[in-house]
């Protein structure tokens, strides 16, 4: 439950942080953000996590 919370302010934070970035930045973010959760998810999912 702890771990959750600090990973949802830890992104928000980093959202906050992103206001003054280009279109093309903003996605690329964006993108790498979804890649990182999918592949946490997998992980989890298959019980691949060190």
């Amino acid at each position: 439950m702890v771990k959750k919370l600090a990973v949802i302010v830890v992104g928000g934070l980093v959202l906050t942080g992103c206001s003054n970035l280009s279109h093309r930045e903003q996605r690329t973010l964006s993108g790498g953000a979804i890649g990182a959760a999918g592949g946490a998810a997998v992980g989890a999912l298959t019980g691949a996590a060190p």
